[in-house]
C-alpha cells in the first residue's frame, strides 16, 4: 500500500480499484485536485459495493471475532472512506464525496454535512472532547475542524500544521478525550498536543517504513491511542505512548485482510478497544 504523501492518500479509492483489476494512472501529478479527479474517474469504472470488516486484538498476535460491514457505500458515490462515531455510540463506516461528509453513529441517524471544498482532504474526530466525531478538513497544510454536524460545520477551528505533503493522522494521543493531529513524513511522525498553529507541545516518533500505512487507535486500552501500521496484509501495532524516540511493536504481527486491502480503524459499539479494519472493493 503506497503512503509517501497527503497527495497519494488523496487517491482514496482508487487504491481499492486497484484490487479488481484496475490501475491507478501513472500520469498523476503532484497537482492535488488532478489526482483526485484521476482517481474519481478509477473508482467509477470499478464494480461492487464496498465491504468493511473489523476485529479486535484479543492478545499477542491474536484477533478476535470479526465484526462485517456487508454493502456499505459504493465505489460509484463514496470518494474517501472514513470511520466516525457522530452519536457517541461508536464508530461506524462513514463517507466523504465532494464536499460532504456523511456521518454515521451506532443507532442514530446519519449526519449529513456539507464542509469544505471538493480539493480539501478529509478527516473526522472529536475535536472537543464531548464523545462527539465531527468532519475535518486540510488544505494545503492548513486544518479546519467542524464544531458541529451540520453545514458548515458550525463554530470552526482552524490552525497551520505542518507541510502540504505531510500525511495526517487522528488521535488522543496523551489520553485526555480531546483528537489531535499527528503529521506523518516518510517514517517520522509529529504528534500535536493541540488544535492550535504548530500543534501546541509536539513530539516525535520514528514507526516502520516510509510506505507503511498508518492507522490510529486505543488497540488494547490503554487509555490513549497508538499507531499502528499496515504492510500488505499485516499490521504492526506500537506499543508505546507517542514521544518515544523510536516506537515498538508487541513484538507479532496480525494478519487481516489482503495486501490490496484498505486500513481503517474504529470503535465499535459496545467495545472498550479499537479494532484493527480493512475496506474492500466486492469483487464480482
Amino acid at each position: 500500500m503506497i503512503r509517501p504523501t497527503l497527495t497519494a492518500a488523496a487517491a482514496g479509492l482508487a487504491a481499492l480499484a486497484m484490487a479488481v483489476g484496475l490501475a491507478v494512472p501513472a500520469s498523476a501529478s503532484d497537482d492535488r485536485a488532478e489526482v483526485k479527479a484521476e482517481a474519481a474517474a478509477v473508482a467509477a469504472a470499478a464494480p461492487g459495493d464496498l465491504d468493511w470488516f473489523f476485529a479486535p486484538i484479543t492478545g499477542p498476535g491474536q484477533l478476535g471475532r470479526t465484526t462485517a460491514f456487508q454493502d456499505l457505500g459504493s465505489v460509484f458515490d463514496v470518494e474517501f472512506p472514513l470511520v466516525c462515531d457522530s452519536g457517541g455510540n461508536g464508530d461506524v463506516p462513514s463517507e466523504w464525496t465532494g464536499n460532504t461528509f456523511v456521518l454515521r453513529g451506532a443507532g442514530v441517524a446519519d449526519s449529513v454535512v456539507r464542509f469544505g471544498t471538493n480539493d480539501d482532504f478529509p478527516l473526522c474526530g472529536d475535536w472537543d472532547g464531548d464523545g462527539i466525531d465531527t468532519p475535518g478538513l486540510v488544505r494545503g497544510n492548513v486544518f479546519f475542524l467542524a464544531g458541529a454536524n451540520r453545514d458548515g460545520g458550525g463554530t470552526v477551528t482552524s490552525f497551520l500544521f505542518g507541510r502540504a505533503d505531510d500525511y495526517p493522522v487522528v488521535g488522543d494521543w496523551d489520553g485526555n478525550g480531546t483528537d489531535t493531529i499527528a503529521l506523518a513524513r516518510g517514517s517520522k511522525y509529529y504528534f500535536a498536543s493541540a488544535n492550535v498553529r504548530g500543534g501546541g507541545s509536539v513530539v516525535s516518533s520514528t514507526f516502520g517504513r516510509p510506505d507503511d500505512f498508518p492507522i490510529s487507535g486505543d488497540f488494547v486500552g490503554r487509555g490513549y491511542d497508538t499507531l499502528a501500521l499496515q504492510r500488505s496484509n499485516s499490521f504492526y501495532v506500537s506499543v508505546d505512548r507517542p514521544g518515544r524516540a523510536s516506537l515498538r511493536t508487541d513484538g507479532t504481527v496480525y494478519r487481516f485482510g489482503r495486501d490490496t486491502d484498505y486500513p481503517v480503524a474504529g470503535r465499535l459499539q459496545g467495545s472498550d478497544v479499537d479494532s484493527i479494519g480493512i475496506l474492500r472493493v466486492e469483487d464480482f
